[in-house]
């Protein structure tokens, strides 16, 4: 039987203090950010920051994109990504990284906004981009996982523009890995 945090392991319930000192704390979305900002000063890139929930399937297709063996190599070699856990369900706020709400809202002008959600800044922090992309009619779409052509077209805009070095041979792999792997 599992260890249960909130009725300890012989199922006697915890102390609210107790459940709270046995929660993993992650650390504060800015401190992630700026750390992500110092490293990419560094390395002379920009940082992608990308705002995601345990819970979002599109989060698991984004994460799968950045994690694939060609893809990490690619997006590795332009930018630092700064991976923020965000809007997570009410068992799961204990993951969420602290703060994030302002940071979004800053960003993006509105912390209600769909996950996965990316943005790249510069090292000194200012917007470079995001993967909001504007209203079709009336419908706007935020292509933090890219489906259709219009927002695989924006996405890999994006990353062309954004990623310090990304060139045209990526631009390629990048589209016909988007293309190859859709949902």
């Amino acid at each position: 039987m599992p260890f249960d945090v909130a009725s300890g392991n012989n199922g006697q319930k915890l102390s609210p203090i107790l459940i709270k000192m046995s929660q993993i704390h992650l650390p504060s979305a800015q401190s992630v950010i700026q750390d992500a900002k110092d490293q990419a000063r560094e390395e002379r890139k920009n940082v992608a920051i990308y705002f995601h929930a345990s819970w979002c399937p599109w989060c698991r297709h984004f994460e799968s994109l950045w994690l694939h063996s060609r893809m990490t190599q690619i997006f590795e070699s332009a930018f630092v990504l700064a991976k923020i856990d965000c809007r997570d369900r009410h068992e799961d706020k204990s993951q969420e990284h602290r703060g994030w709400e302002p940071i979004m809202e800053d960003l993006r002008g509105s912390h209600d906004v769909d996950v996965p959600y990316l943005v790249v800044v510069t090292p000194d922090g200012e917007k470079l981009g995001d993967s909001y992309v504007p209203p079709s009619g009336y419908i706007p779409s935020n292509a933090g996982y890219p489906v259709t052509d219009s927002e695989i077209n924006a996405f890999v805009e994006l990353i062309e523009r954004t990623g310090k070095g990304f060139t045209k041979e990526y631009s390629a792999v990048l589209r016909l890995f988007l293309e190859a792997e859709l949902p």
